[in-house]
């Protein structure tokens, strides 16, 4: 286990906080046993013992926190590495906002079990016994009504998740899917905003937020319902407790050690048996989260294991594509090789932007080949560091222009951006150091693609595949764009979907799908 000695000290530090929680009953018990008499210094020897008790819990959670951030980001990046690992249409069907919901509450799901369940347990269940067999030895009939709480509060709370649990997992599938279509809305800002009468919008979120609000409310109202029931139950136990140890107390003029160590114990007790039926709550949750992982993982994208250092040619022989039950037809014969231009041509529907998905194994498309060999063969890695996939929707993150460039590496300061010709016509109007707000707000729509298009040329692919990307910007911009690459043609291979009249003399092969 990567956190094995993480967790070795977490459970001593619990067990010594659990310990000295049960020091003050233990001497008292010790000194009620002696017919040892009470006084000022025993008091405050017991007042000390409880503050020492905190201080420990305190501790423990001071070092519990300052963890939690790395587990935490470990288990997220987990979940974002089988989001992204898993097949195209998957993600689409799914919705990567959902994804992204379900992934921030299994982390948090986890922590929970691994942080308070799985460890607490023990020494709960340790401080448990000590504090039954502390009241067996004043009253035997209180440690026996006191152990039948247990469990009552295991098995009801057992119960209780087992119903949870399928109500959870819908809530978590409902909030996620949710938030993606409240997100939708969202996010079309300039759309928003230019409405006069907004509340046509706000009506159609209404399905929406019932999905997050209504799924929160059904498991909130049985979860609140039968805890209260089993709260109360707990309640009228400890009532009942307090009634013996007063009754006996006035009855048979018991110790007063008795009422000091029945006040201490009960409270104690009850914490700790709610630690023990919580567990069970938070394993539920665990479980889910697991299960989760397990959807994700049974959903990743098959993989080839040719590898490919580079691509020197391209064969095309397609006759249809499939997507999930549809069958287009879609003919594409042809030999490629670096200088040549491709156009692909096509109504919309017609399977365009799923064959430039196929070349970079996002879709299954048969049958392409690169340097001969099957592309389900070749490994993904090797296919996606060859061939730069641009979209029309430019990738735009927070942050300079420096960073948006070089978003694909995680150090570019050996990168010399200004050696690229295309790159440096993009500094003619804006620095590195230039501030781009998310989503590239402060960009005009050729701006965005320019730098999208830069980006692509900094891995010198072997292959570019350019999906619309100029159908939503200015002429000089897709002039600027299309000039370049036919200059440079030679460098690469280059597939482009566009419904624009292209430069003369760009163009050399045409598929018409």
């Amino acid at each position: 286990m990567k956190y094995k000695k993480f967790f070795i000290i977490m459970f001593i530090l619990i067990l010594c906080s659990s310990i000295s929680a049960l020091l003050a009953p233990i001497f008292i018990q010790l000194w009620k046993a002696n017919g040892t008499s009470l006084d000022t210094k025993k008091i405050v020897f017991i007042v000390l013992l409880i503050l020492a008790s905190k201080v420990l819990t305190i501790l423990f959670t001071i070092f519990r926190e300052k963890f939690a951030k790395e587990y935490n980001k470990g288990n997220f990046i987990s979940y974002i590495k089988n989001i992204f690992n898993m097949n195209y249409d998957s993600i689409i069907e799914k919705g990567a906002m959902n994804l992204l919901e379900r992934a921030s509450i299994s982390v948090n799901s986890i922590y929970s079990f691994m942080m308070s369940g799985y460890i607490q347990i023990f020494s709960s269940l340790l401080v448990a016994i000590v504090c039954l067999i502390l009241i067996a030895n004043v009253n035997l009939y209180l440690a026996l009504i006191m152990f039948l709480a247990l469990p009552i509060n295991y098995f009801g709370y057992k119960l209780l998740n087992k119903k949870l649990k399928k109500k959870s997992e819908e809530m978590q599938k409902s909030t996620g899917m949710g938030f993606q279509e409240i997100l939708s809305y969202v996010q079309e800002v300039d759309y928003v905003k230019q409405l006069s009468d907004r509340s046509v919008i706000y009506n159609k979120l209404e399905p929406a937020t019932e999905k997050v609000y209504g799924s929160m409310a059904r498991v909130n109202e049985y979860a609140q319902s039968m805890t209260v029931v089993l709260e109360g139950i707990n309640e009228i136990i400890k009532t009942l407790l307090l009634l013996i140890v007063v009754y006996d107390y006035m009855a048979n003029s018991s110790s007063i050690y008795s009422i000091i160590l029945v006040t201490l114990i009960f409270p104690l007790y009850f914490a700790n048996v709610s630690t023990i039926t919580n567990s069970n709550i938070e394993k539920r949750n665990f479980d889910i989260a697991k299960d989760f992982e397990k959807e994700l993982i049974a959903n990743k994208e098959a993989d080839g294991s040719e590898a490919i250092d580079m691509i020197n040619d391209i064969e095309l022989d397609i006759s249809s594509i499939n997507i999930k039950d549809m069958k287009l037809d879609f003919n594409a014969n042809a030999k490629l090789k670096k200088g040549d231009i491709v156009r692909i041509n096509g109504a919309n529907g017609s399977g365009k932007s799923t064959f430039a998905k196929g070349l970079v194994k996002f879709r299954d498309v048969k049958i392409i080949k690169v340097n001969g060999i099957d592309i389900d063969k070749c490994k993904n890695e090797d296919i996606r560091d060859r061939i730069e996939y641009v979209v029309q929707n430019a990738p735009i993150v927070n942050g300079s222009l420096r960073k948006n460039l070089l978003l694909d590496f995680d150090d570019g300061s050996h990168i010399d951006l200004t050696q690229n010709q295309f790159i440096r016509s993009i500094l003619e109007k804006k620095s590195l150091d230039d501030e781009i707000l998310i989503g590239g707000t402060n960009l005009s729509g050729g701006e965005k693609q320019k730098i999208s298009f830069a980006r692509s040329l900094l891995k010198n692919p072997d292959v570019l595949v350019l999906d619309e990307i100029c159908s939503n910007i200015d002429k000089e911009s897709t002039k600027e764009i299309y000039d370049y690459l036919n200059k440079t043609r030679d460098e690469r291979i280059c597939f482009i979907i566009s419904h624009d009249d292209l430069t003369s003399g760009l163009i050399n092969v045409n598929i018409n799908a």
